[in-house]
């Protein structure tokens, strides 16, 4: 039994060392989520020229893949002024549990090949439409 207990412990800290805890976590959320509000319906969502959907019923959430870059959100409606956001990044919070379970070879881990040190803010936007 013993042998067992210290192969799962040498398993486990063997994989957050080399996977990085911001990695285990991100991997089971899949993706940060953002709400995107608006005082009109059927707003059209696009994130990098590329269409998520639509807003209904005051809101709509997607979840965005990390990829470490910053994103440009469009809102268009027939009838209305396009409008445009950036979504950028910030260190998140997982990536310091890094540090205590992964060491510097997780933290790297993370912060270089996954992009998972990286979470999208804000997190939430309002866009009031205007009427053209």
């Amino acid at each position: 039994m013993r042998k067992v207990l210290v192969l799962l412990s040498l398993t486990g800290f063997l994989t957050l060392n080399s996977f990085g805890f911001a990695t285990i976590l991100h991997s089971i959320s899949g993706g940060d989520a953002i709400r995107f509000n608006s005082n009109v319906d059927n707003v059209a969502v696009y994130i990098d020229g590329q269409p998520v959907g639509k807003i209904k019923g005051g809101s709509l959430v997607y979840k965005i893949s990390r990829d470490g870059m910053n994103k440009q959100v469009i809102f268009e409606k027939s009838g209305y002024k396009t409008e445009n956001f950036s979504i950028g990044t910030k260190t998140a919070g997982a990536f310091w549990g890094n540090l205590i379970t992964g060491g510097t070879v997780g933290s790297s881990t993370d912060s270089w090949s996954t992009k998972n040190s990286r979470q999208y803010t804000p997190n939430q936007f309002y866009v009031e439409m205007e009427k053209i």
